[in-house]
């Protein structure tokens, strides 16, 4: 299905299979940006990105990524709806592991394939804009 509303921060892993995205929907959502790919070259735009600098990530029916038609085509790995208040940020931790805060102060560290967070830090007293 893909966000609802803005996307605040997009991120790839190491290995440039991954990307994550966090958004005004409160939703982080880790995208197989290999889904699709043809093993022979890759389809869609030109380049070692194979096109993903033109994917869609916000679920449209016929756009250019998610859910459409042509160009590369992605797909949702993993979607986490964790906090309570718009996810303002996510950033990688190893090619499997991630961290996302909030304006809802909390900060939720997640494993792919875990679908509750491996440690959650609530100390914040205001919105947590960033992780680095």
């Amino acid at each position: 299905n893909g966000h609802r509303g803005p996307i605040f921060s997009l991120k790839w892993n190491k290995k440039g299979n991954l990307l994550l995205s966090g958004s005004v929907d409160k939703t982080a959502i880790v995208w197989d940006v290999n889904f699709g790919k043809n093993n022979a070259g890759g389809m869609g735009g030109g380049g070692d990105r194979g096109g993903r600098d033109e994917e869609d990530l916000s679920g449209r029916e016929g756009a250019g990524g998610v859910g459409g038609q042509g160009g590369a085509s992605s797909d949702i790995l993993q979607q986490y709806s964790l906090h309570a208040a718009p996810t303002l940020d996510v950033d990688w931790r190893t090619d499997d592991s991630f961290a996302t805060c909030s304006t809802d102060t909390m900060i939720y560290v997640c494993k792919l394939g875990e679908t509750l967070p491996v440690k959650t830090f609530s100390a914040h007293k205001d919105e947590v804009n960033a992780i680095n």
